[in-house]
């Protein structure tokens, strides 16, 4: 508890931390819209926080794990207080383990195309006669397939006795996990993930979530855009939304965007976020599929064994919103999409950027010159 007072800047025992607030005027993080009785601040007390919000933790800087999982301290488990400037800084290929010798991790972020791509390495894992499994959040204890993993809410194994032999016994293993899952991955293992665009990622996941108020371009112009102005609306319009998938689990199930985080939190979380992407053996993005397939092909099939499923891959995009996210943002009110981009994606940009710098210098370690401007470039579209 005084560990969660002293965050607060508060140096008093629970019993009187209220009217201590109230006589100090201390600031304490408060839900976005909510509105103290006296004087229209903006105030809420601890006890009216969500819990798990109230539980995110200490800021602390810790040593990251080294690139595979391999040797070096164990991973952070708290967040860097004073983050250093965001650089893109992934370990060359020839650091890591070899593939023949490892686990594959795919952290599936939500619209990164992480359905179409789980599939493909599950389905690679098969021809090379390995383990697969697929990860994903279950609501009760129901198995019905061999080859699934389930978490619960709090991003924990829901069946630990059964399901760490599960983990054990893969060398794939891809869904909606967050950092922390490789703790249950005995080492070495490769991180391999996908970011994408944040503003059509944005557009992408209302349509996804908001099927039925979406079916047509018009009705994604007005749907999405009304939830922008919505946004914006915010006392801070600001959400970390696939960086979350990066931080530990103890930040990121706390992690609530109806809670105002002060500027020094906000940057610890990205810069958490980035340091933990640089130790990935591959981020690729949205934007250079083909690449990334490609760059999938030559590290997991460097025979080419199975061509077949690597042609098939590069035509396949499950989970396609019938409308384009790039015709609804066309058809919304530019300045309301400049606005929104700036304020409420600005944290993923930063993210995004480095993301796009460890894709263009892994893609062109490992594709040879000729293919480089086609498969690893990605146009500016921000």
């Amino acid at each position: 508890m005084a560990a969660k007072l002293e965050r607060l800047g508060v140096r008093a025992a629970a019993g009187w931390l209220l009217s201590a607030l109230l006589l100090l005027g201390c600031l304490v993080p408060f839900t976005r819209g909510e509105r103290a009785s006296a004087g229209g601040i903006p105030l809420v007390q601890p006890e009216d926080r969500p819990q798990q919000q109230r539980e995110m933790g200490s800021l602390l800087e810790q040593p990251l794990a080294a690139p595979g999982g391999g040797g070096g301290e164990e991973g952070a488990k708290g967040l860097v207080l004073q983050p250093k400037t965001l650089v893109a800084d992934g370990p060359e290929l020839s650091s890591f383990p070899s593939v023949s010798n490892s686990t594959i991790l795919f952290l599936h972020v939500f619209k990164c195309a992480g359905t179409t791509l789980r599939e493909v390495l599950t389905t690679w894992a098969k021809l090379e006669g390995l383990n697969g499994a697929i990860v994903e959040y279950c609501r009760s204890k129901t198995f019905t397939n061999v080859g699934r993993i389930c978490l619960n809410s709090q991003n924990d194994l829901m069946d630990p006795i059964r399901e760490k032999w599960l983990v054990a016994g893969s060398k794939l293993l891809a869904g909606h996990f967050l950092w922390d899952f490789r703790h249950y991955v005995t080492p070495p293992y490769l991180m391999v993930t996908t970011l994408r665009n944040p503003l059509e990622l944005f557009v992408s996941s209302q349509q996804f979530m908001h099927k039925a108020e979406t079916k047509t371009l018009d009705d994604s112009v007005a749907f999405v855009g009304q939830s922008m102005k919505s946004r914006l609306g915010w006392a801070d319009p600001t959400d970390l939304a696939f960086i979350r998938r990066f931080l530990d689990s103890e930040t990121a199930n706390s992690y609530d965007p109806q809670v105002l985080y002060s500027d020094e939190e906000m940057s610890a979380m990205v810069q958490t976020a980035v340091d933990h992407l640089n130790t990935f053996y591959v981020v690729g993005v949205v934007e250079q599929y083909q690449g990334f397939i490609e760059v999938l092909k030559r590290t997991l099939d460097p025979d080419e064994s199975h061509p077949k499923l690597w042609a098939a891959a590069v035509g396949v995009l499950d989970n396609g919103s019938p409308v384009h996210s790039g015709d609804v943002l066309s058809g919304i009110d530019p300045d309301l999409v400049r606005e929104f981009n700036a304020t409420a994606l600005a944290r993923q940009w930063q993210v995004y950027d480095v993301a796009l710098k460890l894709w263009d210098s892994r893609c062109r370690e490992i594709l040879p010159p000729e293919d480089h401007e086609a498969l690893c470039s990605v146009p500016s579209h921000r």
